[in-house]
């Protein structure tokens, strides 16, 4: 889980880190869209009266459901 705006770890280092991975016998890329380093943090603690929002979002990680920004999950999760 790869914010875009993630100055600390690079989207480029993140998806080579990712690439050579190879013991890994199943593995999932998410490229978050607009966010920084800690995606899940930032959801959680800006949103922390809003608990469907993390809720929501690990339903569409389970699905395979492309999240690319907060507005994603819905208008009631964004920042």
């Amino acid at each position: 889980l790869q914010g875009t705006h993630d100055a600390a770890t690079p989207l480029d280092s993140a998806r080579y880190h990712y690439d050579h991975q190879i013991s890994a016998p199943q593995k999932y890329f998410i490229q978050a869209n607009g966010f920084g380093h800690g995606v899940l943090t930032s959801l959680f603690v800006s949103h922390r009266s809003q608990t469907d929002c993390q809720e929501r979002f690990f339903q569409m990680v389970l699905a395979r459901k492309p999240i690319e920004t907060l507005h994603d999950l819905g208008h009631d999760c964004t920042p």
